[in-house]
């Protein structure tokens, strides 16, 4: 080949080489440009949401930032409400201790009919505010207030069942109830609703059933009581007593 053909061939070859390079970068660029583009509409994507939804979002801020005030501060309330009537209740038992009766009755009222007393300090007054009911013979607002305290979501179960079952106690204490014919069912319904003393008040149940001479019902009330009450002797053994009663003519 003529030395002037190789001349124009390496020319030639150099230029496709240049284009190519040239196609490339231009490819890279417009690569880079699309890139860029897409970044940019996602942030004006989201700065268009932000921008509309800015009035959303600021509403939210502000309400979740309520709601933890709100919370702050009813957790404090609560505080110093526990501290107001745990302190009036320790005055009251005070009072109780040095002879000042009328003090310990009226602060045992003010925390028992309070609407901002924490349920186990009112609980506590409320039961020891109806025993002084019943012991001034007024058996229907003791037996109000013992109801109450045995709907107290807030109190202990121990103290809703101690109050179902001198609820019961009142009743078979008062000659006019043990008279009237649903007291078996009542007593059946707090003792369903109880756990901690629902063999106690299931045993009052039976004293019922035996006064009323129903014995075989005294006594199948007796035998279950027996069975469950495996953790509780002394219980079980007035149980077993109850079933000899039971057996008696």
């Amino acid at each position: 080949m003529p030395i002037f053909f190789k001349i124009l061939l390496i020319a030639a070859c150099a230029n496709q080489a240049i284009n190519n390079l040239n196609l490339k970068n231009m490819s890279d660029e417009i690569l880079n440009l699309i890139n860029k583009a897409k970044t940019q509409a996602k942030r004006d994507a989201i700065m268009g949401f932000v921008t509309k939804n800015s009035k959303v979002a600021i509403k939210i801020a502000v309400a979740v930032f309520l709601v933890a005030i709100m919370a702050i501060s009813y957790s404090i309330y609560q505080k110093s409400q526990q501290e107001k009537y745990s302190e009036k209740l320790h005055r009251a038992l005070v009072d109780q201790q040095i002879g000042e009766t009328e003090k310990f009755r009226a602060a045992l009222k003010e925390i028992a009919e309070s609407k901002s007393a924490p349920g186990g300090v009112k609980s506590l007054a409320s039961l020891r505010y109806s025993a002084l009911l019943v012991q001034e013979g007024k058996q229907d607002e003791a037996v109000k207030i013992y109801l109450n305290v045995a709907d107290c979501g807030s109190c202990e179960d121990y103290t809703r069942d101690l109050a179902r079952l001198l609820v019961v106690k009142v009743w078979m204490a008062d000659p006019a109830e043990l008279a009237k014919e649903d007291l078996a069912s009542r007593i059946k319904k707090l003792e369903d609703a109880s756990d901690i003393l629902k063999l106690n008040i299931a045993e009052q149940r039976a004293l019922l059933e035996l006064n009323k001479g129903n014995r075989e019902e005294a006594k199948k009330i007796f035998s279950e009581i027996e069975k469950d009450a495996e953790k509780h002797p002394s219980l079980k053994a007035r149980a077993a007593d109850g079933i000899k009663m039971s057996e008696k003519e």
